[in-house]
């Protein structure tokens, strides 16, 4: 044996080639699911209509001068869904979901006055998210809109709030932590923590922020903030939420994929939509 040296050279093209048969049979196999999704999408988007503002197909609107709005973050979203979405028969009805959030009139009541919102107070685009301190998701989706509008394509264009809609420890903490003006602190230091939070991290991490127990942890008690997390959870059911996060961007309900780019997109159509005064 020949322990400790390089394999022989028959040995070793061997192994190269078996690399290459698997690396091409990959490829084939992601061309061959790609391939039917593809088809499908341009099916849909040769024949979805947009009668709100252009009143012809996704395709025909594109090919104008000046294409329809809706119909540039239709395509743009279609060609991610064809990227992601392992069953195109599901094209149409997330396109539908898209469509019918650019389009909404539907507004609903939030009462924000206790809530704190993040960046430029003259933002027009006021996004609310109802989120949980138990929610991942949450965390991450929520936090990286958080970072659009500190350094991102939404600084100076949009607004941010979120409500608590859990009833555990970490969001009687959120509701705390608001009342002593440090909501966005908790919940960034939170966006770092991958497991269930106790009483005893929190208090942690309030400290470290600057919110000292003796101050913090009667609050986590508190009867007027308990009320306040209770008509939190029940202004968030009578709107409709039933997951976290769930978002609402100037009032109308967000019903897309809960994927910050997403999310992020719809904002920055809001703003086009109320700067242009149109969505052409």
């Amino acid at each position: 044996m020949h322990c400790g040296y390089p394999p022989k050279r028959p040995i070793l093209l061997i192994l190269i080639l078996l690399l290459f048969i698997a690396v091409r049979g990959s490829a084939a196999s992601s061309d061959t699911i790609i391939g039917p999704r593809s088809a499908v999408l341009d099916s849909i988007i040769g024949n979805y209509r947009i009668d709100y503002c252009c009143h012809t197909t996704i395709s025909k609107c594109l090919a104008q001068d000046k294409g329809c709005a809706i119909a540039k973050h239709l395509k743009e979203f279609g060609e991610w869904l064809k990227g992601i979405n392992p069953e195109p028969a599901k094209f149409k009805e997330e396109l539908d979901k898209r469509y019918a959030g650019f389009v909404s009139t539907t507004l609903f009541a939030i009462d924000t006055t206790r809530q704190k919102f993040m960046g430029d107070p003259k933002a027009p685009v006021k996004i609310v998210a109802y989120v949980s301190s138990t929610c991942n998701l949450c965390k991450y989706v929520v936090a990286s809109i958080y970072d659009s509008i500190v350094a991102g394509s939404l600084k100076g264009k949009a607004r941010l709030t979120a409500k608590p809609f859990g009833a555990g420890v970490g969001d009687r903490a959120l509701c705390a932590a608001n009342a002593l003006g440090k909501f966005w602190d908790l919940f960034m230091a939170m966006r770092k923590i991958k497991t269930r939070l106790d009483q005893e991290s929190i208090l942690s991490m309030a400290d470290s922020l600057g919110m000292p127990r003796k101050r913090f942890l009667p609050l986590l008690s508190d009867t007027t903030l308990k009320d306040m997390l209770s008509e939190s959870r029940k202004e968030g059911s009578r709107n409709g939420v039933e997951v976290t996060p769930t978002f609402f961007i100037n009032g109308k309900r967000y019903g897309s994929y809960k994927d910050a780019r997403w999310v992020v997109d719809a904002c920055l159509f809001e703003y086009q939509k109320m700067n242009l005064k149109t969505i052409r």
